[in-house]
C-alpha cells in the first residue's frame, strides 16, 4: 500500500497478492486435526441417525419430542425455533402435524391468549423415551466393542467438553 499511498498505483500482481494474503489472516483454514475431529463428529451423527431410521417420526419431528422434554415447562414455540435454529413456519408445521399425532399438547397462557406452553402427552413421552434409548443401547454396545475401558472413559469426560462446544455463540452466529 505503500505505492498507494504515494499516488501510484500498485501493480495487479501485488493486488492479488495482497488480497489473498488479507484472506488468508482473516479465513485461516482449520487445523487437519480439527477437520478430522468435525469429520468423526458427523460420521457419528450419521451412524445415530442410521439407528432412529426405524423409527415412525422424522429426525426433526424427533429432534421438536426431545427439545419439548428439555425445555420442560419453559417450552414454547419460540423457544424450540430458536434452540433448533428452525423457522417459526417450519417448527408451526412440526407442532401440527405431532399434535394431530397425539404427542405434544399446547397449553395456552391464561394472562396472554397469544402465547401457548408445549409439554409432551403420554405416548410423546414413549416415543422419546424409546428413540432415546435404541440410540444411547446402541452408542454402548459400540463403545463397548470398539473401545477400551480408559478409553471410553476418556470418551465420556470429552462429552462435558462437546456440550461446552455446541453452547459456544460466535460473532458470525445469527
Amino acid at each position: 500500500m505503500a505505492l498507494a499511498a504515494r499516488g501510484r498505483r500498485m501493480p495487479l500482481a501485488g493486488r492479488i497478492l495482497l488480497c489473498k494474503y488479507s484472506y488468508m489472516q482473516i479465513h485461516k483454514s482449520p487445523p487437519a486435526d480439527v477437520t478430522a475431529f468435525r469429520h468423526s463428529l458427523i460420521a457419528l451423527t450419521r451412524r445415530l441417525k442410521d439407528v432412529h431410521r426405524s423409527d415412525a417420526e422424522t429426525w426433526s419431528e424427533l429432534m421438536v419430542l426431545t427439545a419439548i422434554q428439555r425445555l420442560g415447562i419453559t417450552a414454547t414455540p419460540t423457544s424450540i425455533a430458536s434452540e433448533l435454529s428452525l423457522r417459526s413456519s417450519n417448527l408451526a408445521q412440526l407442532l401440527r402435524e405431532l399434535e394431530a399425532r397425539g404427542l405434544l399438547q399446547r397449553h395456552p397462557d391464561p394472562d396472554d391468549k397469544r402465547r401457548v406452553s408445549l409439554s409432551l402427552s403420554k405416548p410423546g413421552l414413549a416415543v422419546v423415551q424409546q428413540t432415546r434409548a435404541r440410540r444411547d443401547g446402541w452408542l454402548s454396545e459400540a463403545m463397548e466393542a470398539s473401545l477400551s475401558a480408559k478409553e471410553q472413559a476418556l470418551l465420556l469426560q470429552a462429552g462435558a467438553l462437546m456440550q461446552r462446544l455446541a453452547q459456544h455463540k460466535s460473532s458470525s452466529d445469527s
